[in-house]
């Protein structure tokens, strides 16, 4: 589905706000704990909220420092999809070779990592950059997406590239070819809509007396003063749920 709607997800949840202050309390303990690779990846999940909000600075600048640590580290697991999402941005602000740089550098990392679905993301991306000047290359893109996420089963990505097809088809007055695409798409539209129903399962479940949980360990670690392994796994407990949701958030909205 179109970036409409996987925002429209997030906004229908309402758990901006929330997400926000469970990973920048997280984010603060990895900080503590010189959890460097934990702290990269919250990094870059706070970054991606902020790219939702269309609050691009932030979520640049949060971006940037998840990268830094994740080169420092040499990781690349995460670094492609965070390329991907600076590219977007870029895109989005109107620097279209700024953006293609990024993307590019998305899909190598997928390729790297043999990460099918990345690889997939990214293909429906630059497949879509192409599309206002190149229909051919948005074609030949959006179609390696296709097949790659047939093989290996992601059905947003199948979604997606169809729905990129359909589209390229009709403009350049191949209906039968965008039917047959539009097809595939409204296919899979059905299930992939449910997630919203899945997530707002998830939502109700972390709220849940959560935020009074989260108070009664923060004033036992105050207290104590002792950062003990026992005291830390029972307070990384109480993230658990939260950071969990969060993760299959931003997951099903394919960032």
């Amino acid at each position: 589905l179109g970036d409409v709607y996987k925002r429209q997800v997030f906004y229908d949840l309402e758990n901006y706000d929330h997400a926000l202050k469970y990973l920048n309390e997280a984010l603060d303990i990895y900080k503590k704990l010189g959890i460097e690779e934990s702290q990269a990846n919250t990094l870059i999940n706070i970054g991606t909220i902020y790219r939702f909000q269309e609050q691009y600075d932030q979520a640049l600048q949060f971006y940037q420092k998840g990268l830094d640590l994740k080169m420092k580290n040499k990781v690349k697991h995460g670094l492609g999809t965070c390329y991907s999402n600076i590219g977007l941005i870029h895109r989005a602000k109107g620097d279209d070779e700024k953006a293609m740089k990024y993307l590019k550098q998305s899909i190598q990392i997928h390729r790297e990592l043999n990460y099918k679905k990345g690889i997939a993301r990214s293909l429906i991306q630059i497949g879509d950059w192409h599309f206002s000047t190149n229909q051919d290359s948005t074609i030949a893109y959006a179609s390696q997406a296709l097949t790659l996420a047939q093989k290996s089963n992601h059905s947003a990505e199948i979604a997606d590239a169809a729905e990129l097809l359909s589209k390229t088809y009709e403009f350049l007055g191949n209906y039968e070819e965008a039917m047959n695409m539009q097809n595939i798409f409204q296919d899979l539209r059905d299930s992939l809509y449910s997630v919203k129903n899945q997530q707002a399962i998830f939502k109700s479940e972390y709220e849940l007396n959560q935020e009074s949980k989260m108070k009664g360990f923060e004033k036992e670690i105050q207290d104590s003063k002792i950062w003990n392994k026992n005291l830390l796994f029972l307070f990384l407990g109480t993230f658990s749920t939260v950071l969990i949701a969060i993760g299959f958030y931003l997951s099903l909205i394919h960032i």
